[in-house]
């Protein structure tokens, strides 16, 4: 076997474990929240809007035109505001997951059969470990390679599950 196809498998062989890294991470990460009436009151996907201007060039640019200009404050601004970005991300995670734990239950005590609403919650819970996967590999290689996710599908995948939840069909289980 050549050195070249060693190589090539080591490679293919480490991003397929890194793959399967950050969709375990995106999809089991926040799993224990419950969902609680008085949560689902207060919460506003508002929250999310700032994160969406953290990956805005325009600054650079701005930054770059100011005196005293270096690079390597561009760089440090850059992994600064990824880190920010992956903290809102986690934020993001948990109440999608709040949100989703609180659907399940709907679907859970509902009187009847919803088989609608279980396929559009699957769906849902697709896309959106997709969406956040794709923003988390591109946060990992944007040191190498600066790429700059859409974020808003995000949010709004979020703000459409709120959306199908209402605060009157969240069911209180009795402790017995």
């Amino acid at each position: 076997m050549s050195l070249a196809l060693v190589a090539v498998l080591v490679v293919f062989a480490v991003s397929v474990l890194a793959l399967i890294w950050v969709v375990r991470r995106v999809s089991l990460a926040g799993r224990k929240q419950d969902p609680n009436p008085d949560w689902f009151k207060a919460f506003s996907v508002r929250r999310y809007r700032p994160m969406e201007r953290l990956l805005n060039e325009g600054d650079y640019v701005f930054l770059e035109s100011q005196p005293g200009f270096h690079p390597k404050i561009a760089r440090r601004l850059r992994a600064e505001r990824r880190t920010i970005l992956r903290k809102y991300l986690r934020m993001l995670r948990r109440d999608f997951d709040r949100l989703y734990a609180a659907a399940k239950l709907i679907l859970v005590y509902s009187e009847s059969d919803r088989p609608e609403l279980a396929r559009e919650l699957l769906k849902q819970r697709i896309v959106f470990v997709a969406m956040m996967t794709r923003i988390e590999l591109s946060l990992a290689v944007a040191p190498v390679l600066p790429l700059r996710p859409d974020l808003r599908p995000l949010v709004d995948a979020l703000e459409s599950l709120r959306l199908q939840i209402q605060p009157a069909n969240l069911p209180v289980p009795s402790v017995a």
